[in-house]
């Protein structure tokens, strides 16, 4: 479990006063609210009954799982009939932010409470466009195993990443294929589409 600082603390209350921080529970909870405008879409001015739960922290190399704790996505998603994953909800009721694999390009340095209120408010910025104009303002990252493909398919993605997801994805190889292989080798097989769907089918 991750404990949040003192000066986090602070600038969340700062930054965020309808939002509480209950230390025993390492949780963030109550209001978060947000007047954003992106190029090209509309400006958005809106606001959510959140819970950030650190406590699912295992190190500061992982994000806080966020929950909307009224109800309103799941609301939206049965009243226009769509899938509550079309407004980035995932199974468990936690909120979509970002693919696990991708947390090391997004943050280099660890978990920052600043970069990660701005991340949280763009992705509700997103949803809050997708509910009030049945569109998305940009295309949204796709889930779980096409993530996964979408991001193995570029090969630009490989020199940025962290070592972890190509230690994953030999890890993966050698199950399914019973040798290991060389990183140089893994990223020129890594361009070709059956190969990666090969290797998403195995879980480890």
């Amino acid at each position: 479990m991750v404990v949040l600082k003192e000066d986090e603390i602070k600038w969340l209350g700062d930054n965020y006063p309808q939002l509480s921080y209950d230390a025993k529970r390492q949780e963030v909870f109550g209001i978060i609210s947000f007047s954003l405008r992106y190029e090209g879409c509309s400006k958005i001015v809106d606001s959510y009954q959140i819970r950030i739960d650190f406590s699912k922290m295992t190190n500061r190399k992982s994000l806080p799982h966020v929950y909307n704790t009224d109800k309103r996505l799941f609301n939206a998603a049965r009243r226009k009939k769509k899938p509550l994953g079309d407004f980035h909800v995932n199974p468990d009721d936690s909120l979509c932010l970002i693919a696990p694999f991708k947390i090391g390009m997004f943050y280099p340095s660890g978990f920052d409470i600043k970069k990660f209120m701005d991340h949280l408010c763009n992705h509700l910025y997103w949803v809050s466009y997708y509910e009030r104009y049945d569109k998305e303002p940009w295309i949204s990252e796709k889930h779980g195993g096409d993530a996964f493909m979408e991001f193995l398919m570029n090969p630009l993605n490989y020199p940025i990443t962290d070592k972890g997801i190509i230690l994953y994805i030999r890890q993966l190889y050698k199950k399914v294929f019973g040798k290991g292989i060389a990183v140089v080798k893994l990223r020129r097989l890594l361009q070709n589409d059956k190969f990666i769907k090969s290797i998403i089918q195995t879980k480890l």
